[in-house]
């Protein structure tokens, strides 16, 4: 007589920002021109709720903005002074899972844009 079972395997990938497109993350920009970017992280785990929050340093007067009723994604606006003229830095983000679904350890991942203001 034939024995059978089921096999539940799952796993717990880490977050992969969908936005802005790989490719697509170097920005040039004018003085006192503004910058909005929607930066957007999803889960292949629909159960895992993912949060995005800045990383490091972001350059004085910029926000990051989450967008309402939808998690894991915000708007990052800027609009630099002459005085960031020649600016050309690192502005990152970090996308983190909820855990739920799989091993039950939170996942996280880092993503920055080269942001670069002609002078």
């Amino acid at each position: 007589r034939p024995l059978c079972f089921l096999v539940d395997v799952r796993s717990n990938g880490a977050p992969i920002f969908a936005l802005p497109a790989v490719g697509m993350r170097t920005l040039r920009i004018e003085m006192n021109e503004l910058l909005e970017v929607v930066v957007e992280a999803v889960d292949d785990n629909w159960e895992d709720a993912v949060t995005l929050r800045p990383d490091g340093a972001h350059p004085q007067g910029s926000a990051v903005v989450p967008t309402p009723g939808t998690p894991g994604r915000a708007t990052f606006t800027w609009r630099p002074a002459p005085s960031f003229g020649g600016f050309n830095q690192e502005v990152c983000f970090v996308a983190s899972d909820s855990g739920v679904g799989g091993s039950g350890a939170v996942q996280t991942t880092r993503m920055c844009l080269r942001v670069e203001v002609d002078s």
